[in-house]
């Protein structure tokens, strides 16, 4: 035992005081850094650097900090900017959960409800469903579009209408496809149809084209994309697939579908992959009435089911539901309205905690069998996160008071709001969205757009 030095009580208690003096400034000063160092960080991450032939073009905050430089196909996106819900600690979930439950229910239902609106200017409607019925995303179609210059207005008026009345960022949606479902001004090059890019059989080509699609629906003001399609075109006959799929194989539309899905996350937009669980091999189009997949589960899984659970090992975001009968997976329901389907198939076996999102609750394959109000709480109750409503706003009004009306009486909780709700604000938390506007030019955001895509196209053909 060590011989322990003797001092006097008052030198021991001048040491101590010393000591922890000491301990408290460097504390201070450790903070002070790291405060620094946080700022530092916050700083670049919120900087969008653009190629210099693009000095007049804008971007809005969300993805990689490098977002517009030449992507790479076999890197992943960064872990910190999107990262799968799965990994979320038990404390940061519970945050959001918290969060959740401080809205009112017409607050939580609104963040539930995506609409479609009609025209190409900000409207009397388009106000009301913004500032009366909170609502948490607006897809926009080519009725909304006829050039640059007033799609950028569109976006900018509806963004500065939420930031107004909301506290949380628009889901501005598009379905941006690439082929025959376009809905970008016509100025701007179109990205061919996903069936090309299956031929072409290039991963990293695909990646790069996921990439410069999600640039571009930036620059607008779009933040989320309702694509790739993960369907396997195993059906010469079906209507309303086709060119759309990657694929007549799992494998193609795997490789190709999943790294396009990834080139959009690293762009900085939200990739919603669809229509699960698989509309390739069907001979009637959801758009007109239900159509019905007759194969075993043994088949399910070896094709249709297989490049969702490939996006979903790979970090899928979020997921679309179509309106599909699959008797080996439900007899009774179709998936929009399946808890066996959305809570027991997609949730629990493969183990997906992104963002559910109906298909379209107008569509012929819904509207001829329930009301949209019926078929929205349906669909809340089988587990599915927004609901989609992309025409008629009486449509749109009646699928919101149904959903209150739920709650009311009791069929819907407010703890399945909750839900639903924490995983929206933190969808759109992870992709740093905001309400801030675009500024550019819309000459220079279409000669921006037209040389990317030029470029690719080069290496494509």
């Amino acid at each position: 035992m060590k011989e322990q030095p003797t001092s006097s009580p008052g030198a021991r208690r001048f040491g101590a005081k010393a000591f922890f003096g000491l301990i408290l400034i460097l504390l201070m000063i450790s903070l002070a850094v790291a405060a620094c160092d946080s700022s530092e960080e916050t700083d670049k991450s919120n900087d969008v650097h653009l190629p210099d032939n693009s000095s007049d073009v804008h971007l809005p905050p969300g993805g990689d900090e490098h977002a517009d430089q030449e992507p790479d196909a076999d890197e992943e996106p960064d872990a910190d900017d999107h990262h799968d819900s799965g990994e979320d600690s038990i404390s940061e979930w519970e945050q959001w959960q918290e969060q959740a439950r401080m809205l009112d229910v017409s607050e939580k239902i609104g963040q539930m409800v995506m609409v479609g609106i009609e025209g190409k200017e900000y409207n009397e409607q388009a106000r009301t469903l913004i500032e009366q019925h909170r609502i948490g995303g607006i897809i926009t179609f080519g009725r909304n579009v006829s050039d640059a210059a007033q799609t950028l207005q569109l976006l900018h008026d509806l963004k500065e209408a939420n930031a107004r009345s909301n506290p949380f960022p628009l889901l501005l949606g598009i379905d941006e496809e690439g082929g025959s479902v376009t809905r970008m001004p016509p100025e701007l090059i179109k990205a061919p149809a996903a069936r090309a890019v299956g031929q072409k059989g290039d991963a990293k080509l695909a990646h790069e084209l996921g990439h410069i699609t999600a640039l571009t629906l930036r620059q607008f003001g779009w933040n989320i994309n309702f694509a790739p399609v993960l369907d396997v075109d195993s059906n010469p006959q079906n209507p309303v697939i086709g060119e759309r799929s990657y694929g007549d194989h799992a494998d193609t539309v795997i490789e190709i579908g999943t790294s396009v899905m990834k080139g959009l996350k690293t762009g900085g937009v939200i990739p919603v992959v669809k229509h699960f669980p698989g509309h390739g091999d069907t001979y009637v189009d959801s758009h007109l009435e239900l159509p019905v997949i007759s194969h075993g589960q043994e088949r399910l899984e070896q094709v249709e089911l297989l490049p969702f659970t490939k996006a979903i090992q790979e970090g899928a975001d979020a997921v679309m539901v179509g309106h599909l009968l699959v008797p080996a997976l439900d007899e009774n329901e179709p998936a929009t309205f399946s808890p066996t389907i959305i809570q027991g198939l997609l949730r629990e076996q493969l183990e997906f905690d992104g963002v559910v999102i109906t298909d379209d609750l107008t569509m012929g394959a819904v509207t001829h069998h329930y009301s949209v109000g019926e078929a929205a709480v349906k669909a809340v109750l089988a587990g599915a996160d927004i609901v989609m409503i992309a025409h008629h706003f009486e449509q749109q009004t009646e699928a919101i008071r149904a959903l209150k009306a739920a709650v009311e009486r009791g069929d819907i909780t407010e703890e399945r709001l909750n839900e639903s709700v924490a995983r929206i604000l933190r969808l759109k938390h992870q992709y740093g969205l905001t309400d801030e506007l675009a500024v550019s030019e819309a000459q220079a955001v279409v000669e921006n757009v037209n040389e990317r895509m030029k470029d690719w196209y080069d290496r494509f053909e």
